[in-house]
């Protein structure tokens, strides 16, 4: 692949424009060439008077307003049709970029590789190698699979959507972990004292059911890369959690993420008795 890509900082942000600004300012203080980033950053309507816009030098910030209340499947997805470069970054705006000269070795790696069907992650500190806290994929990728950023999250799972998608595919042999990259997820569950009302009105349990509805067509994402019609065992309902043993991953990953939707709905039930 060639070495001469753009990339794309996806960000919607809302209630934090402290922490946005601390981002967008350790993005500068790190990359290695800022003429080839651009930062995407969506704002909803009702909270863009929070946000006094400011001069970043030369990184391009480009802020978009939208409607509140809507899903963060939404908000990524409409960053995405903003955005210009070749390669999208998903971040949060409670994350900070910690590794000097992080673009020019994420394009050495992107160039290396031999195709553009790739997820690529960085070090967040958080979740490390288990989870794609911040996914990297190829624009026109997205753009031909849309379903990959499902609209259908609220806010959760869609790391776990993406890494089950590309888990699948070749057997994850096109996920690549960045650990020498570091983009720190300053998340409350590592710091009680940065939580805040976006963290707390999330439904814990409101994207777990999304989740499962959403296998088939992960297995559909996965038959498209591959250029072939899935196939769908038709007797089973779309929201049963033995969709999650089908598909083209290994069993190790299937049983895993089997058994922690079982947990998680196990708890959910026993939190309302």
């Amino acid at each position: 692949m060639r070495n001469n890509l753009a990339i794309s900082i996806v960000l919607p942000s809302r209630g934090r424009p402290e922490r946005l600004y601390k981002l967008l300012e350790s993005i500068i203080s790190t990359a290695d060439d800022l003429t080839r980033i651009e930062a995407v950053v969506l704002l909803d309507r009702d909270d863009e008077k929070n946000y006094h816009r400011r001069e970043f030098g030369e990184l391009s910030c480009n802020f978009f307003i939208g409607d509140p209340g809507r899903t963060m499947g939404d908000l990524n997805y409409d960053c995405v049709a903003k955005a210009n470069g070749d390669v999208i970054f998903f971040s949060n705006d409670d994350a900070v970029f910690m590794t000097p000269k992080w673009d020019t070795l994420l394009l050495s790696e992107i160039s290396a590789l031999p195709s553009s069907i790739y997820l690529m992650y960085p070090n967040d500190m958080f979740k490390g190698e288990k989870l794609c806290t911040f996914p990297i994929m190829n624009r026109k990728l997205l753009v031909d699979y849309p379903e990959i950023i499902s609209r259908r999250y609220l806010g959760a799972f869609i790391d776990m959507h993406i890494m089950d998608i590309f888990k699948a595919y070749l057997l994850g042999r096109h996920i690549k972990y960045l650990h020498s990259i570091v983009c720190e997820h300053q998340h409350y569950r590592t710091n009680n004292a940065l939580i805040d009302a976006t963290y707390t009105k999330r439904d814990r349990f409101g994207d777990d059911e999304h989740f499962i509805e959403l296998a088939g067509e992960r297995a559909r994402i996965v038959s498209g890369f591959h250029g072939k019609t899935p196939k769908e065992p038709s007797w089973l309902k779309e929201n049963s959690i033995f969709r999650l043993l089908y598909g083209s991953a290994s069993l190790g990953w299937k049983l895993k993420l089997f058994f922690y939707m079982m947990a998680r709905r196990t708890y959910r039930l026993l939190l309302k008795a």
